[in-house]
Parts: C-alpha cells; sequence; structure tokens
C-alpha cells in the first residue's frame, strides 16, 4: 500500500479542521463526522510523521489528544 505524503496529509488536517469550524459557525454545534473525520486525519498526519522519524509538535499531539477525548465524549452522548 502506497503512502501519502505528510503534505497531502496535512491538507487533510487543515481541510477538516476548517470543516469543523464551518460547522460551528453553521449551526452552533459540531457534527460528530466532522469532529471524527479530524481525528482521523491528525492520526494519519502525526502517523506518517513518526513512521519517518520527525518529531510530532507538541501542539499537534496536544490537539490530537483534545480532539480525541472529545470525540469519545461525543460518541456516547445522543442528541
Amino acid at each position: 500500500m502506497r503512502r501519502l505524503a505528510p503534505p497531502v496529509l496535512w491538507k487533510a488536517v487543515l481541510d477538516a479542521r476548517s470543516e469543523l469550524a464551518h460547522q460551528r459557525n453553521l449551526s452552533g454545534h459540531l457534527e460528530p463526522s466532522a469532529r471524527l473525520a479530524l481525528v482521523e486525519a491528525l492520526e494519519s498526519y502525526v502517523t506518517s510523521l513518526a513512521e519517518r522519524g520527525h518529531p510530532v509538535p507538541y501542539p499537534l499531539r496536544d490537539e490530537l489528544r483534545l480532539q480525541r477525548s472529545t470525540s469519545a465524549a461525543t460518541r456516547g452522548r445522543t442528541v
């Protein structure tokens, strides 16, 4: 399986962040799918950095941890 380059994965992170912000501005609440998409994009990017032996910046690591925890909390809640 061909691995995607970090710049492509970083663009996916930026796109997912943008979609999350759009959802927030549109309705005042977030769709769980938008948050999940961001978590998946962040995880893919962090994995690509680690596989290449690059350090993961602390702010990015913190964002991933935060998004994972809020995504898990959201999944357990019914709206």
